[in-house]
């Protein structure tokens, strides 16, 4: 992007500079920025308590204050108050009572910080998009974990179960073959002390 050109200010006030915006200048900095130091500002170096002079030697009080520091002060304060109230006025008067240039200047402002206000509404959006893909991708793999664990234990439960069940046929099948081979076994038994000491001599009952 072109440096835009410098602006020549219309005297305002003395001591007041023009205040050109560039490609480096920061998109989301102060609009317009901070005045550099003018020569008709006081300085801020001045004590209130050691600006007096103390002809006895003793510490400083604030009895030894005097009206020529906090009128120094004061003036300091208010210029500084003028130079921001100007570098505003000019600031939006610009795009109003300016030159060509300068209404350009302030337009090309805005337009820089409507574009990268999209830029950065279309990042935030772009990054949340991917943040919730990712969180989406990620529950996905948890169900699908989730499942396979599932599955894995209903197989391992089923088998434990149906082996149950076969032992328990089992010993249910064995039992009743036992019962059946000792009820044979004990008829058997019966039969043949029958033969040897019978009850029903006459034979009748069977």
């Amino acid at each position: 992007m072109a440096t835009l050109p410098a602006i020549k200010s219309r005297s305002c006030t003395p001591g007041e500079t023009t205040i050109t915006i560039t490609a480096s200048t920061p998109v989301y900095g102060v609009y317009p920025g901070w005045l550099p130091p003018a020569p008709d500002v006081p300085s801020r170096s001045i004590n209130v308590l050691t600006a007096a002079q103390n002809p006895r030697g003793r510490g400083r009080t604030v009895m030894l204050e005097t009206m020529a520091p906090h009128t120094s002060n004061d003036q300091r304060l208010m210029r500084l108050k003028q130079r921001d109230h100007y570098r505003y006025h000019n600031a939006w008067s610009k795009y109003y009572y300016g030159s060509k240039a300068e209404q350009e200047q302030y337009r090309a402002y805005n337009r820089d910080v409507l574009k990268q206000q999209m830029a950065d509404l279309d990042k935030s959006q772009r990054q949340t998009f991917q943040d919730k893909s990712q969180e989406s991708l990620l529950t996905m793999a948890i169900d699908s974990q989730n499942r396979k664990e599932d599955s894995v234990a209903f197989q391992t439960r089923f088998n434990q179960l149906k082996t149950f069940r076969d032992q328990n046929k089992n010993m249910m099948e064995n039992a009743w073959d036992f019962r059946k081979r000792r009820k044979v076994s004990d008829d058997c038994y019966d039969r043949e002390q029958l033969k040897y000491n019978p009850i029903n001599w006459s034979g009748t009952l069977k």
